[in-house]
Formats: C-alpha cells, structure tokens, sequence
C-alpha cells in the first residue's frame, strides 16, 4: 500500500510538473503575443500620426496652389480686361489719327493746287489747266487695319502728285515759240523758274535764298510731329503685344500647375487608400 501511494504521488507530481511546463509555455507564448500586438499597435498609430502629417501638407499645398491658381487667373482676367480697354482706346486714336492725317493731306493738296495756279497763271497764262480737288480725294479704310496710313505710301503720293505738278509745267512750256516772240531758249532747253523769271521780267529783284527756301518748305509734306506720333504708336502695339505673349505664358502655367495639382491629389489617395 506504501509502494502504491508512493507511485500516485510521483504520478502526481510528474502531472503537475507537465502542467505548470504547459502554463509556462503558454505564458511565454501570451507574453510573446502581447508584444507582437503592442508593436503593431505602435505601427498603426505612426501609421495614423503619418497619415495626418501628409493628409494636412497635402491640404496646405492643395490650399497654396488653388490660390496661385486664382492669383493667375485674376491676373490674366485683369491683363485681358487692360488689353481690351487699350485696344478699343487705340483704335479711336487711329481713326482720328487718319481723320487729321487726311484732313492735312487735303490742306496740302488744295496748297499745291493753289501754287500750281499761281503758277500757270504768272508765267503761262493760256495754256495750263488746274485739276480739280475731286482727283485728289483719298481712299477712306474700311477694316480696322487700315485705320493706320501707310508712311511710304503717303511719302509716295506726295511726290508723285509733284512729280505730276512738274510734268504739267514742262508740257505747257514745250509750246513752240514763234518767230518775234520776245522769248527764245539756248539748244531748245526748258530753264529754270529763275532763269525764266529773270528772262521774262528784268526788272523784278530775285533773291535765289528765298526760293530755295520757299520749295524746300513744301518738301516737308509729313511734319515730325506726324512721325514722332507715329513712333509712340508703334512703340504702345509692341507692348501690347508683350502683353498678349505674357497672357499665353501664363496660361501655360496655370494648365502646368493644374496638371500638377491633380497628379498630387491621385498620389495621395494611391498612397493612403493602400492602408
């Protein structure tokens, strides 16, 4: 009976031995858990803490661009509204530009008719006809380009309504000269208004300065103020048209920062949505 009691208590310890091993396994195991769960609990709050981080930078550059984005576009509404105003204040210039250009073309044109009749009617009398004012009426533009006159073309017209001016005087002069006229011209040559005035009225002082002058004075068709104000008007279309290219630069821009914005908006919901 001693012997079987004997036995029951190391059966019982050596059970007891398993059974406290068991627990200490299973407290290793549960120890090993709690620390495994403790770091993905600290893994998921820095995860958190990341996600808040980038979500506000992301809201702050989201924030920054939009406003560069509306700083732009006032910008561009602003330069368009600039540029319309100029152009419409540019065009009234022009066409009263061309009003005042024509009105001094017409004065200068009645004054070369008025010279030509001086003319004819001094030295020949009979046999010169003046033109009429209507011939020399000019082209009113009908598109807003041509508000604008052209500088050679005007220049052009000038001399050749000279030019014709001179012509008519050489063509009434080549009247043949009769016998006992008074007036005869070495080897059949035309001379000059001078020569001719000293020919025909020896009388009358001349004074060579004075004339010189005098049709040099009616060279200066275009005057330099007409020609400065011409240059100004030049120098403001060039920096419209500066103005119009920065327009085109920036909305360049504003599709670029677009393009970006919404590239970085895809990259954080790829980011984040993936946790």
């Amino acid at each position: 009976a001693l012997q079987a009691e004997i036995q029951r208590d190391k059966g019982r310890a050596v059970v007891e031995n398993l059974q406290i091993t068991k627990r200490k396994e299973q407290l290793k195991l549960g120890e090993e858990r709690k620390r495994l769960l403790r770091r993905q609990q600290n893994k998921e709050r820095n995860l958190k803490i990341l996600y808040a981080k980038q979500q506000k930078e992301a809201k702050e550059r989201d924030r920054i661009l939009s406003e560069k984005l509306k700083r732009r576009e006032e910008q561009t509404e602003r330069r368009e509204e600039l540029r319309k105003k100029a152009a419409i204040t540019h065009a009234r210039k022009y066409k009263a530009m061309e009003q005042m250009i024509e009105e001094d073309l017409t004065q200068l044109a009645e004054r070369a008719l008025s010279i030509d009749a001086e003319i004819t009617r001094r030295f020949f009398p009979s046999s010169c006809k003046q033109p009429q004012m209507a011939s020399l009426e000019l082209p009113v533009p009908s598109t807003a380009q041509e508000l604008v006159p052209n500088i050679s073309q005007l220049q052009l017209q000038t001399e050749e309504e000279k030019m014709g001016a001179a012509c008519s005087l050489q063509a009434d002069t080549e009247t043949p000269v009769t016998e006992g006229s008074g007036t005869e011209w070495e080897d059949g040559k035309l001379p000059s208004i001078l020569q001719r005035d000293e020919k025909t009225q020896p009388c009358r002082e001349t004074k060579p300065s004075t004339h010189k002058f005098h049709w040099e004075s009616l060279g200066d068709v275009i005057s330099e103020d007409k020609r400065r104000l011409w240059r100004a008007i030049e120098k403001k279309r060039r920096e419209e048209n500066a103005v119009l290219l920065d327009i085109r630069y920036l909305q360049a821009d504003n599709e670029r920062l677009k393009k970006r914005n919404a590239e970085l908006k895809k990259q954080v919901q790829e980011r984040f949505g993936l946790i």
